[in-house]
């Protein structure tokens, strides 16, 4: 195997993966259907990852990482991390499925530890907040807020006619944020974080 192909096979494996976990869960997941989307065969995906578990460990690992890495430079107020949280989330939708079957599923929170300090870093950036007791909470709430259109989208594009990756849903949902924080609207809303092309699963047709 050439070493360019070396690099990037793991690569293609762990966003097929995402892909499948997001589309089936990780129990309904089947590694012929990761493998076939990645272009490799099984025993490439086995010789990397060793397992479907040690899979799912890699795929979580790199998304707290690429997360991470897109916060890092976050700084302002509130409805700057909002605006930061959502175009976060926009970057990699997979991520929001795939911790809405982690909230199916009966096995509770996985990856406890790597998450807890994900999102302690985010609370120290929370600097705005006088009171270090109330951070979390204040942290949570704007999560919340930045997380509610990619969690329920259908719901966000029933109310404001606008599909959630279009710039005027982005627009109009940060200057709304930024209305009931207080705060005056920017004359533009901050970029959307361009997600890289990765594959999806193709969905099953109903019968």
């Amino acid at each position: 195997m050439a070493s360019s192909e070396a690099e990037t096979t793991p690569e293609r494996i762990l966003d097929a993966a995402a892909a499948e976990f997001a589309e089936h869960g990780f129990a309904g997941s089947r590694v012929d259907r990761i493998a076939r989307l990645a272009g490799c065969n099984k025993q490439l995906l086995y010789h990397y990852f060793g397992s479907k578990e040690g899979l799912r460990h890699a795929v979580f690992r790199r998304g707290l990482v690429e997360r991470g890495e897109r916060l890092r430079n976050m700084a302002g107020g509130p409805a700057e991390m909002v605006a930061a949280g959502f175009a976060n989330m926009g970057a990699d939708e997979n991520w929001i499925r795939m911790m809405l079957w982690e909230r199916l599923s009966a096995t509770g929170c996985e990856f406890a530890d790597e998450r807890r300090a994900h999102f302690q870093q985010m609370v120290e950036r929370a600097t705005w907040v006088a009171d270090p007791a109330l951070r979390p909470f204040v942290t949570l709430a704007c999560m919340s807020m930045a997380a509610f259109p990619w969690t329920l989208p259908q719901v966000a594009e029933l109310v404001t006619a606008s599909d959630i990756r279009s710039d005027e849903f982005r627009n109009g949902y940060l200057a709304a944020i930024q209305l009931i924080l207080g705060e005056r609207a920017p004359a533009e809303a901050p970029p959307a974080v361009e997600a890289p092309a990765k594959p999806t699963a193709p969905r099953s047709r109903k019968r």
